[in-house]
């Protein structure tokens, strides 16, 4: 099965500097994530350099399904669905 990315979103300047405990709480989730979390740098005048997660990627349906907090049935049903093979 090929692996699904999803894009999170990058707040903006303007959106960290008007929320930033939210942000850093958002950022420190991703960083204890077992998931495979790509990053990147921003450079912002205001608040300097700051590494955020762009995007996740999901290897397989059971790790797909996992994340969506499916359990026994409905992760063989979504199993069967996400890898007809």
């Amino acid at each position: 099965m090929t692996p699904l990315t999803m894009r999170l979103g990058s707040p903006s300047e303007a959106v960290v500097a008007a929320h930033r405990s939210t942000v850093e709480a958002w950022v420190w989730a991703w960083q204890g994530s077992s998931l495979d979390v790509r990053w990147e740098e921003r450079q912002w005048p205001s608040l300097g350099r700051q590494l955020l997660p762009v995007s996740v990627t999901l290897e397989g349906a059971e790790a797909i399904a996992e994340h969506l907090g499916l359990r026994d049935r409905e992760l063989l049903r979504a199993i069967a669905i996400l890898d007809p093979h």
